[in-house]
């Protein structure tokens, strides 16, 4: 099921409250099991403000624009969400680098191979 809400929060505002919903869940008294529950649902709101408003490597914004990510300089040729894969990829990009800026070899090549298969899903599609 699709689910469609209209808020006065832009994607930028929205990820930031959902990632501190996200943190504080994750550190709450919940069960493990709803605590799961909880974080991945918010995961998947997050992912969707990721949709309209991308984050690079760095987790920086710059000139990753679509249609809905709120910038009041984006060119209509640039009226596009990024895509599920393009999320993903992107996602898997951004742990690697903290993994890789981090020093911890485990998550490293956790976040490399996730970052393999993001790329993969992506060529696969286009």
């Amino acid at each position: 099921m699709t689910t469609s809400y209209e808020v006065p929060d832009g994607p930028k505002m929205l990820r930031e409250t959902l990632s501190v919903a996200q943190a504080c869940i994750g550190g709450s008294d919940l069960g493990q099991q709803h605590k799961e529950i909880h974080i991945a649902r918010l995961g998947r709101l997050i992912d969707e403000c990721d949709r309209h408003r991308p984050l690079g490597p760095d987790g920086k914004h710059r000139d990753l624009h679509t249609g809905t990510c709120g910038c009041q300089d984006v060119p209509a040729s640039e009226n596009h969400l990024a895509t599920s894969e393009e999320v993903t990829l992107i996602a898997a990009a951004v742990a690697w680098a903290e993994a890789d800026g981090a020093g911890d070899r485990g998550s490293r090549v956790a976040a490399e191979n996730r970052l393999h298969f993001a790329v993969d899903a992506l060529t696969r599609k286009a």
